[in-house]
């Protein structure tokens, strides 16, 4: 298992990569599931759960949790959670996150 810690903006968030299951976990995102979000592979209940909070859990996560072709085709060709490390890294430093040693 391997645990990620990123700032950005002052707020921090986790994203372990356990098994080739990436999830996400921060502390606004623990109250509204109560458990982490797995990002990928997706989990069809996801946009399901956001859809029928009644507004609890931010829109904003339906945003969040679109993959697009190309980090899918990435994920896929990971052959271990070491590349997925290096592929999360990669995208986090693209969006401007620091990651906390």
């Amino acid at each position: 298992m391997i645990r990620l810690m990123f700032e950005k903006n002052g707020s921090y968030f986790v994203i372990t990569i356990d098994n080739k299951v990436i999830t996400y976990h921060d502390k606004l995102q623990g109250k509204l599931w109560g458990t982490s979000l797995q990002y990928l592979p997706q989990d069809p209940n996801n946009i399901k759960k956001i859809l029928h909070s009644r507004n609890r859990i931010p829109k904003q996560y339906i945003d969040f949790l679109k993959v697009d072709k190309e980090e899918l085709k990435e994920f896929n060709d990971a052959k271990d959670d070491n590349e997925l490390r290096i592929l999360v890294l990669r995208d986090t430093m693209r969006n401007g996150c620091r990651l906390i040693e």
